[in-house]
């Protein structure tokens, strides 16, 4: 009875050893296992972030209408609604708070080069240079607005509704130019767009790469393809800065360099769009059609933006430019007409800006009488402002 005991006993170590060596062996095998899959699950999302793509919306159309209590111009889409762009990335970016000082000036592009894509390659360095010197609270994230445009933006703390308006607006923005410009507007274009955090984060930053970052909300830097927004603590105040200088961004990949009085104008126009219920439409009080208008002579030659020029009446040449494409987009369908013949000679060559005597003759092809027309579009508004 003892050695048969015994015999059991030897026979249950034996037993229990072998249990052991093949449970060690199962959970590390196990472990190594879960590490494999869930690499593989990563890899899987990251191929799929990158090829996903939301459906091209139809055609946008601007309709026209008379100035009344509001300018109102509606976008209409015959597609239902905008669909939500979704995030595809959510990272932290972590670097030291360090900036270098060996940036381009603003819209700077290099002549020697015949494309501006060759201008955002040359200087690429220099932008992962400068999207590692934010501080740590600036969040990275990245969104497929549609299938040409991708949006990276750096910000801290921004609500859902600033985010969900933003890529509502960039996405309606490109079908107005699709709906203009036809394939010549359709093509991948990377977003870069600072959000910043305070006015002292924005001054510090932009003064990197500018002299006049304190006389200024909001700038996009060409060559780099990077925009600052300051936020202004205030989500609308923030969007229509943002749509400002995204406009600035969206030219400089589709058209190239453009005269400074169609470039802010456009800007200063499309900066009024807003989303509401889906719907994309450009609404603009009353107040602001009543200051006074330059002559168009005074504020279509660039030289008449150059910060020595432009220092007392900077904000008189916004207002007017923003007031000629209002006219372009309101009076008359020519104007629109004439504004798509200008953008799709312009773009022919991304380097070099039409200059201001060849870009009013250019208009003038389309729509001979814009000038005048331009001067009794005033004398409504004038008289529309009188009687109220």
């Amino acid at each position: 009875m003892k050695n048969h005991n015994k015999r059991d006993w030897i026979k249950y170590i034996f037993i229990i050893v072998i249990a052991g060596l093949f449970t060690n062996n199962f959970f590390y095998k196990d472990n190594n296992s879960l590490e494999d899959t869930q690499l593989a699950q990563d890899q899987r999302q990251t191929n799929l972030n990158q090829i996903k793509h939301l459906p091209s919306q139809s055609e946008t159309q601007v309709n026209h209408v008379k100035v009344q209590d509001k300018v109102v111009t509606h976008i209409e889409d015959n597609s239902k609604s905008l669909s939500e762009p979704e995030e595809t990335t959510n990272n932290i970016v972590d670097h030291p708070y360090t900036v270098q000082s060996d940036y381009i000036n603003q819209d700077f592009f290099d002549e020697a080069l015949c494309t501006s894509d060759e201008v955002r390659a040359n200087y690429q360095p220099m932008l992962v240079k400068a999207l590692k010197g934010f501080g740590s609270q600036y969040q990275h994230s990245t969104y497929q607005i549609n299938e040409y445009i991708t949006l990276n933006l750096y910000a801290s703390r921004l609500s859902t509704y600033f985010i969900k308006q933003l890529q509502d607006r960039i996405k309606s923005l490109h079908h107005i130019y699709i709906s203009m410009l036809g394939d010549i507007a359709k093509r991948k274009i990377i977003l870069n767009l600072v959000v910043t955090a305070s006015r002292d984060d924005y001054d510090h930053y932009v003064s990197v790469y500018s002299d006049h970052s304190q006389s200024t909300l909001g700038v996009y830097f060409g060559g780099l393809n990077l925009a600052f927004v300051d936020y202004q603590r205030a989500d609308d105040k923030g969007l229509k800065t943002a749509t400002h200088e995204i406009v600035h961004a969206l030219h400089a990949h589709i058209l190239g360099r453009t005269p400074r009085m169609f470039n802010e104008g456009m800007a200063e126009y499309f900066e009024d769009l807003i989303i509401k219920n889906g719907k994309p439409s450009i609404q603009i009080s009353k107040e602001k059609t009543m200051d006074n208008i330059l002559d168009l002579s005074h504020f279509i030659h660039d030289s008449e933006w150059t910060y020595g020029n432009a220092r007392d009446n900077l904000g008189q040449l916004y207002y007017s430019s923003w007031a000629w494409i209002l006219f372009m987009f309101d009076y008359d369908l020519n104007g629109r007409q004439a504004l798509t013949y200008f953008m799709e000679k312009e773009q022919v060559n991304p380097c070099t800006s039409i200059l201001g005597s060849e870009f009013y003759s250019i208009i003038q092809q389309i729509y001979s009488t814009f000038d005048s027309d331009f001067l009794n579009w005033q004398d409504q508004i004038s008289n529309s402002a009188d009687s109220n």
